[in-house]
């Protein structure tokens, strides 16, 4: 029994086939292979806690499951350049919000300056040479000097000359006057005319004398009327001649045109508005007109008129052209007083330049600082947001400036804050800055809200594909436990059957024993 089997060596083993076993024992060798190959199959799954391990198991789940996660895997790598994204807008924001407050305490110190002490301890002023005689400040232009017209002929009974229509037109209205008309026919017709705006009647000597009803007007005589044009025969019958005579009021009628440093020219003609339209009259009427370009104006109690600059152009000087300058008038000079700076407003107001300045660098310095990796959209740079792993959906944000000089803003002088014009101006300027900072402020805001939907987006989208390749490969670790205790409980019911086959082969050596 110890020496060798014939036909092998000692150290050669027989092969498996030359083993003969019973039909039972093979049967259950094989039960119990197939159980161990099933456990072991079972295992991994639990193992890995996928059912779909290789493409062996299932090509089909296995490739598609493969490119569900590598697109997740893509869409979830740009959910952190995304997440970049958003802050970099959130900085650039944030640095709106900041800036914002920079430029409402410019407005403010340029509030200050606009409600201070004026810079200037005399203003630009001009007065009359000589007083308007009996202005008031109801009525500027003084005494009144009624135009009156005096024939030169004695009238008793009007002869019509040959040719002669017997018309008359004053202040614009016909007077139509028959042959053989009395002298008072002739009055009682010219008075009766309506709107004529004079008064006729006979002067000591029987002369035709015509004054007009408003003091301030003058009275206009014409010797034509429409249809059939009459000859100057009709006036040579009356003593008149054609032609205007004014009022003798040296204001009524004149003009003055003011002139503020580089401005705009302002006319204004006195005169009564009832009649003239624009024209002035009240010192109300007066400095309303004078307002609008940064003037005003006074009545001294020697009838003087005087104008001088308000703290809307305390810097400025003017003059005055028109009618009512020039030799003789009542200006004979032209050219306003110089304003002189100094005292406590202009140190105030000096101390407001240069507070403002300051702030502008702080402005300057929070848009560089509002950056985020790399990126600063509030001096121009431009971020790119891409949303899909193809490059095909993206969003470009170009950035503006929000710097000083981005918004319009800049460094200032005294003269900046000089006078109310100049304080206006630049808050124009602030108000501009506000609004580009507003708007900004809303196209990021919007940016931001886009930017952040869209990686909601891209998470639900990364976790759909995640459950969708999960559900091609991922084992029910719930069945599969269920499986591994019932290939046991084979395991050990094919190893009874294995062991009962081998005892069932003992028990033919039993009969040669």
């Amino acid at each position: 029994m110890g020496g060798e089997v014939e036909g092998f060596g000692r150290d050669r083993v027989p092969p498996m086939s030359d083993i003969v076993l019973s039909n039972a024992s093979r049967n259950s060798l094989l039960a119990l292979q197939n159980t161990s190959a099933l456990q072991q199959a079972t295992q991994n799954r639990l193992a890995t806690g996928k059912r779909v391990n290789t493409a062996l198991d299932n090509a089909t789940s296995f490739f598609t499951a493969q490119g569900f996660s590598s697109r997740a895997n893509a869409l979830t790598a740009l959910l952190d350049s995304m997440s970049n994204s958003v802050q970099t807008l959130k900085a650039a924001d944030s640095g709106i919000t900041s800036i914002s407050r920079i430029v409402a305490q410019l407005k403010s110190t340029t509030q200050q300056a606009l409600q201070s002490t004026s810079a200037y301890t005399s203003q630009a002023t001009l007065a009359s040479s000589s007083p308007f005689v009996g202005a008031s400040a109801a009525d500027l232009r003084g005494t009144a000097g009624t135009a009156t017209v005096t024939g030169t002929a004695t009238l008793t009974t009007y002869t019509a000359a040959a040719g002669d229509a017997g018309d008359v037109v004053i202040n614009g209205r016909k007077v139509t006057i028959a042959a053989g008309d009395t002298a008072e026919a002739i009055l009682t017709k010219i008075n009766n005319t309506a709107n004529i705006g004079v008064t006729a009647q006979f002067d000591a000597a029987g002369k035709l004398k015509l004054t007009s009803n408003d003091p301030f007007s003058s009275v206009t005589i014409s010797g034509t009327s429409d249809t059939p044009p009459s000859t100057a025969a009709s006036l040579t019958a009356l003593g008149l001649t054609a032609g205007a005579t004014a009022s003798t009021n040296p204001v009524n009628g004149k003009t003055l045109t003011f002139a503020v440093g580089t401005g705009v020219p302002l006319t204004v003609r006195f005169g009564d508005p009832a009649t003239t339209p624009d024209a002035v009259k009240t010192m109300d009427d007066l400095n309303s007109r004078l307002a609008s370009i940064g003037l005003s104006a006074t009545l001294d109690g020697s009838g003087k008129l005087s104008f001088s600059t308000t703290t809307q152009t305390a810097s400025q000087t003017f003059s005055v052209t028109g009618t009512l300058t020039g030799v003789g008038s009542k200006f004979t000079t032209t050219s306003s007083t110089l304003p002189v700076r100094g005292g406590s407003g202009a140190d105030a107001r000096d101390n407001l330049v240069t507070q403002y300045n300051n702030l502008l660098r702080q402005i300057d310095t929070l848009a560089k600082d509002s950056s985020f990796n790399g990126i600063n959209l509030l001096t121009g740079d431009t971020l790119s947001i891409l949303f899909n792993e193809k490059n095909t959906s993206r969003l470009d944000v170009a950035g503006t400036s929000a710097t000083s000089s981005g918004l319009g803003l800049s460094a200032i002088t005294a003269a900046n804050f000089a006078d109310g014009n100049a304080v206006g101006a630049i808050l124009s300027l602030i108000e501009g800055a506000t609004g580009a900072l507003a708007s900004q402020a809303s196209r990021l805001g919007s940016t931001l809200a886009v930017t952040q939907t869209r990686q909601d987006f891209t998470k639900q989208i990364v976790n759909t594909l995640t459950a969708g390749a999960d559900a091609l490969v991922n084992a029910d670790l719930n069945e599969e436990g269920a499986n591994l205790l019932a290939l046991q409980t084979k395991q050990s019911l094919s190893q009874t059957a294995l062991s009962l086959s081998a005892q069932a082969d003992q028990s033919v050596l039993k009969l040669f024993g």
